[in-house]
């Protein structure tokens, strides 16, 4: 999908309502039942009839198999994918080689949407695909102060709260600051990493570069397809933050 979807508001706030009541009950079983509603409401995508598209996704597909997560250099990643759930980017950037740069302004590169892969029959762990949706909602309710006169110290004391609570079932990482309307606020990383930045395909189709962030360093992947088969080639790290 190429188009985004537009964000279903009433699902945000029913999201956001129901982890908020699971907070407040403090109880672990709460969480799972939400998150379990999570991994059940999606299914993964089962039809492809695009072909860039499908090779986005066998891309994608190929760089979460756990013999390739374990090639990456240095060896990272394969301990987040021990965990009983693995929360899944919804969109990833593409670029094929040839293609007219002119046409691409503000770095708005054609993006496939409502990324659903199936890598369940890799990983044993619970996919969780972070639509939009559950973003939103989590978001809203890590940041939740409402009642509490501005005080930073009380501020970030509520909002470590929450995200121990997360924590319990999910890998949460902090991810440095950005702001919003002038205002400094954390920023913590939902999808569990590494995730994929950016795909360049070349001309035919038959190679690929993967760019992919790990929680402040960035690796560059070299794939080659044969016989409609995506081969891991090498991994290099690209940037430490």
């Amino acid at each position: 999908m190429l188009k985004q979807a537009q964000i279903d508001s009433t699902l945000v706030k029913r999201l956001e309502e129901n982890l908020e009541n699971a907070f407040k009950e403090k109880k672990i079983e709460s969480l799972d039942s939400f998150l379990l509603d999570w991994v059940n409401r999606y299914d993964f995508k089962k039809k492809i009839s695009d072909p860039i598209e499908h090779d986005v996704y066998e891309v994608f597909k190929t760089i979460y198999k756990r013999t390739n997560i374990s090639k990456l250099e240095p060896s990272w990643g394969s301990d987040d994918f021990i965990q009983n759930y693995i929360v899944v980017q919804s969109s990833v950037p593409f670029f094929v080689k040839g293609w007219n740069y002119e046409n691409i302004e503000d770095d708005n590169w054609p993006t496939i949407f409502d990324l659903k892969p199936n890598i369940s029959d890799i990983h044993s762990s619970k996919l969780l695909y972070l639509t939009p949706e559950y973003e939103l909602a989590i978001r809203k309710f890590i940041k939740n102060k409402e009642g509490y006169a501005y005080d930073e110290e009380l501020f970030y004391q509520l909002e470590n709260e929450r995200i121990k609570f997360l924590k319990y079932r999910l890998i949460v990482n902090y991810g440095g600051y950005r702001f919003e309307d002038h205002i400094p606020y954390r920023f913590w990383h939902l999808v569990t990493h590494p995730k994929v930045q950016f795909i360049e395909f070349n001309k035919s189709r038959d190679s690929a570069q993967v760019f992919i962030y790990k929680y402040g360093d960035e690796y560059i992947v070299d794939l080659f397809r044969q016989d409609n088969t995506w081969t891991f080639v090498k991994s290099y790290l690209e940037s430490v933050e």
